[in-house]
């Protein structure tokens, strides 16, 4: 996990300068299918020779595709999310080994640096991605979402943000293509939190109770966290509460329960 983590940071990094460049294809929102599989989140991409695959959704790694996905594309294949263009030269590409779940290799990922020219609505309860464009004010028509949740956007990209976990507050990063919460060893010394135990997770006025949360020695390369507790906050945390992403605005909100 350590390697996947370094590797990503330094992709992600490196994808920020191009992204700044794609132009926002879009003038209306954008609705696309959202799934759930084995806790991570999918959403369908489209080629040029009309072939549909299964693309994984997430913050913290930057949009890509698997060697073997990218060999068999060729060079600047024509990718579009919801009929939104992905530019070529906004793919990463990672080895086979870094998305293969369960003896399954994905065919990529959609990340923070296609995600970031949007506004977003995550709805998996709704079974949808909704992209926008970017505006003065953060709007969703129809939902009842939170007050605001401050972000701190790194490398321009990088979804970070203030989390209690267990009644302590951490630094975390954003990472939706995580089938988990994790936490580092000081999280663990602090709460004394087990594998798998239960806990209550709070974001500004919005909290969340009985999610799973996972320790792990975080090695996060490029992310500097010092020696405090640090949690990588995943795809649980939407599994039955819409959040909305904007970039733009450094802004998070969620359901209200």
């Amino acid at each position: 996990m350590a390697r996947r983590l370094t590797m990503a940071a330094a992709a992600l990094m490196a994808a920020v300068a191009s992204s700044a460049a794609a132009q926002t294809a879009a003038v209306q929102p954008v609705e696309v299918e959202l799934h759930v599989h084995r806790g991570r989140l999918f959403v369908p991409i489209e080629a040029d020779d009309s072939t549909s695959m299964e693309f994984l959704l997430g913050t913290g790694w930057p949009t890509g595709l698997t060697a073997s996905t990218a060999t068999r594309l060729g060079d600047d294949p024509e990718l579009t999310l919801g009929g939104i263009a992905i530019p070529p030269d906004e793919l990463s590409t990672y080895p086979d080994s870094m998305l293969t779940i369960d003896g399954t290799t994905l065919a990529g990922v959609v990340g923070p640096n296609t995600l970031s020219r949007f506004d977003v609505l995550i709805d998996v309860p709704g079974g949808r991605l909704v992209l926008k464009p970017t505006a003065r004010v953060v709007e969703w028509e129809g939902m009842t979402l939170s007050e605001p949740i401050d972000l701190r956007i790194m490398h321009g990209v990088e979804v970070w943000l203030s989390v209690e976990l267990d009644g302590n507050a951490y630094q975390a990063i954003l990472d939706l293509g995580t089938p988990t919460v994790v936490a580092n060893q000081r999280v663990q010394a602090d709460t004394g939190l087990d594998d798998d135990d239960r806990t209550t997770l709070r974001f500004g006025d919005t909290t969340l109770t009985d999610v799973p949360v996972f320790m792990r020695e975080l090695d996060l390369g490029g992310f500097i966290v010092g020696s405090g507790g640090f949690v990588i906050i995943g795809a649980p945390i939407v599994y039955d509460c819409a959040l909305a992403l904007s970039w733009a605005h450094q802004e998070m909100r969620m359901c209200v329960r």
